[in-house]
């Protein structure tokens, strides 16, 4: 009994955890979409393409590192 209780108490931190950070990858798109807005009007004032491709890289890489914990995340809470 004992090992069940403690298999559900991580399944449900887990689960927490997954939609925490559904919740952290959404909060995180609204906020690139506002950078995004902002870079392209400094694009459109400026010709500092490689400071801005160096800003969209670094989104992109906050995104999926964020979306590879959510997986590793489900796949744990839904294998125990």
């Amino acid at each position: 009994m004992k090992n069940f209780v403690t298999k559900g108490a991580i399944s449900y931190q887990l689960m927490r955890y997954a939609h925490a950070t559904r919740t952290a990858i959404s909060y995180q798109l609204s906020v690139i979409s506002y950078q995004l807005s902002a870079i392209s009007l400094c694009a459109t004032r400026t010709r500092s393409r490689s400071a801005i491709s160096y800003q969209l890289m670094r989104y992109v890489h906050a995104i999926a590192f964020s979306y590879q914990l959510m997986c590793y995340a489900h796949a744990i809470a839904f294998s125990l």
